[in-house]
């Protein structure tokens, strides 16, 4: 039992404890890069410095509560609650399910203070301005202004932290190979790695500019972008939040303890590709229905 409870201790909220150590550190004076593992734009351990102000099992526990209430606004199906990366994300305490919300439901504001975690920001940056791309130019370029503001302020504070960031942060290879999506196979298979990631990143734009072309690129966006994202961990799957069923929900816990198992991410692109096959099984038989 004692070893359970020094376990437990040392896993729940791993990633906090880093986030929140960059924010204590930056509220001291001193670089977020110093803290290993802070992987982050400077302004977000500026945007971790409140949570440093607490004590670290209170800041935890004030991040669970924002990421429920966070998932709650998005208005999702109750099985969301038990689907595994939801429960990884809490689980570790990183902010997705937080700026998920932001990046969809917060208008412009919300999107570009999104990007502040870049490896989620990103996606919902593209998703949202393709949603945006006829009526709403306008928030496209509040975005863009306000992303702006974001990424040149730090370097009136401090000019040298965009080298910082890049020099604290693991090569693109590395991280990739151990993403949880097809770039995962990194891990596992003997050949350069190099050459996989091309005819990963080839295969990945095929496939999407082939959905574009068809019209079935934005209803299918997350799957792809949970397939072949390079810096996806496993709570980066809580984007298909709105896509799962509780066949998902089940196949999520299987697949999470192979990834552990396997020591890969690999394993996790399961679900998206599980949710890829249902809805282009639907769409076949609505075409045949209309046919």
């Amino acid at each position: 039992m004692e070893a359970l409870t020094d376990f437990l201790e040392a896993v729940v909220g791993y990633d906090f404890r880093i986030l929140w150590t960059a924010g204590r550190v930056v509220l001291e004076g001193g670089s977020p890069y110093a803290v290993p593992g802070f992987f982050y734009p400077v302004n977000f351990a500026w945007f971790m410095a409140p949570f440093g102000l607490l004590p670290v099992q209170a800041a935890y526990i004030v991040l669970i509560v924002l990421s429920l209430a966070a998932l709650r606004a998005l208005k999702p199906a109750r099985k969301v609650y038990v689907f595994a990366p939801v429960v990884y994300a809490l689980f570790i305490g990183q902010f997705d399910l937080v700026f998920l919300v932001l990046g969809l439901a917060g208008g412009w504001v919300g999107l570009a203070l999104a990007t502040l975690k870049p490896q989620i920001g990103i996606w919902l940056v593209i998703y949202q301005f393709y949603c945006w791309r006829k009526d709403g130019r306008e928030k496209i370029r509040n975005t863009l202004i306000g992303v702006g503001v974001i990424y040149a302020f730090p370097f009136l504070v401090d000019p040298g932290w965009f080298g910082d960031w890049l020099a604290a942060s693991p090569g693109f290879l590395d991280y990739a190979s151990h993403s949880a999506s097809l770039f995962g196979i990194g891990r596992l298979v003997p050949w350069d790695w190099a050459t996989s990631t091309v005819l990963i990143a080839v295969l990945g734009s095929v496939l999407v500019i082939y959905e574009f072309r068809r019209g079935r690129l934005q209803a299918r966006y997350w799957e792809y972008v949970t397939l072949f994202n390079p810096l996806a961990h496993v709570y980066s799957l809580s984007m298909l939040y709105a896509r799962i069923d509780w066949i998902a929900v089940g196949l999520s816990w299987f697949l999470i303890v192979l990834r552990f198992a396997l020591g890969s991410g690999l394993p996790m692109v399961g679900i998206p590709i599980y949710l890829y096959i249902k809805s282009a099984s639907a769409s076949d038989r609505s075409s045949n229905h209309e046919a």
